[in-house]
């Protein structure tokens, strides 16, 4: 039998140091739940290069989930280093001071000087043609993140199976009440039904009471639940096997919870009994549970 793939919660936190005599270097990656994959990544004085190789790691390494990955770098004494001026935040400063200069009728000229006073516009940062070595520290440092990341995620994933498990139990207690009552349900609705009709007319209107047993046949056909019941115990068993197979099962899960509220709720409005109609109730309170638990699966 195949090794089932792991499940994972879309909610975690991991951390990942780098040190050598060059530099320290901290990655710190957060993850919660999103429909799709959104990835965020915030460090001061990060080159494109170096972003663009934290972006594809985690792109590769993360199917679903909000992610914010935040790095942090100091470079020890002796590193080689660069000047660098991040272009984007002075033209967002220069459109602050240019907004408030117009306003207040004050002298342009006076913007560059300011712009250039922010640290945030001129960095300095490791120079990666001296020092071709940063992207591999920096993803060595994401991995430790990654690996402490996914740990967490799988302990949560876990604990998050076995609750889901939990109520699929509670559900197939309920369809099993439901399933014995039926039968009960719609008996117990004819024989009211030949009681009024044995009371109200006399033995020679037969063909009336002919017309009856035909109509009690037609109600007993509208209040039948045991499609819904196949349907529901059909549901539950693509579920669990979902669970058993992992790995990312939280669209797949999605939908059969979907299907089963949908088949509890047409139960709940053909079952026209109220001790049914209290287990219908129990699988949608369940069901709903479940779905909480699984916006957060990978």
């Amino acid at each position: 039998m195949a090794k089932s793939a792991p499940i994972y919660s879309m909610t975690g936190f991991g951390r990942g140091r780098f040190t050598s005599d060059k530099r320290r270097i901290t990655v710190d990656i957060r993850s919660v739940n999103n429909r799709y994959l959104e990835l965020q990544i915030k460090g001061n004085g990060l080159a494109v290069e170096a972003e663009s190789a934290l972006s594809r790691f985690f792109k590769e390494s993360l199917q679903r989930g909000s992610i914010t990955v935040v790095v942090g770098t100091a470079e020890l004494q002796g590193s080689p280093v660069k000047k660098f001026a991040d272009l984007k935040t002075a033209r967002a400063y220069h459109k602050l001071y240019a907004e408030v200069a117009d306003h207040l009728h004050l002298d342009q000229a006076i913007i560059g000087p300011l712009i250039l006073a922010h640290p945030e516009v001129i960095r300095t940062l490791p120079s990666e043609q001296a020092d071709s070595s940063l992207v591999q520290n920096l993803l060595s440092a994401a991995k430790e993140a990654l690996t402490a990341l996914n740990r967490m995620r799988l302990r949560e994933g876990s604990h998050m199976v076995n609750d889901l498990k939990k109520s699929l139990v509670i559900i197939d207690a309920q369809i099993s009440r439901i399933e014995k009552l039926a039968p009960l349900r719609i008996r117990g609705y004819e024989e009211r039904l030949r009681s009024r009709l044995d009371a109200l007319l006399s033995a020679g209107e037969e063909q009336i009471r002919m017309r009856l047993a035909a109509e009690t046949a037609l109600m007993a056909d509208k209040m039948d639940v045991s499609e819904e019941i196949s349907r529901l115990r059909s549901h539950l068993g693509q579920f669990r096997k979902t669970l058993q197979i992992g790995g990312g099962v939280g669209k797949g899960l999605n939908f059969l919870l979907q299907e089963i509220n949908r088949e509890a709720n047409t139960l709940s409005a053909k079952a026209q009994d109220a001790e049914i109609v209290g287990y219908a109730l129990v699988i949608k309170e369940e069901n709903e549970k479940m779905r909480e638990m699984i916006q957060n699966l990978e």
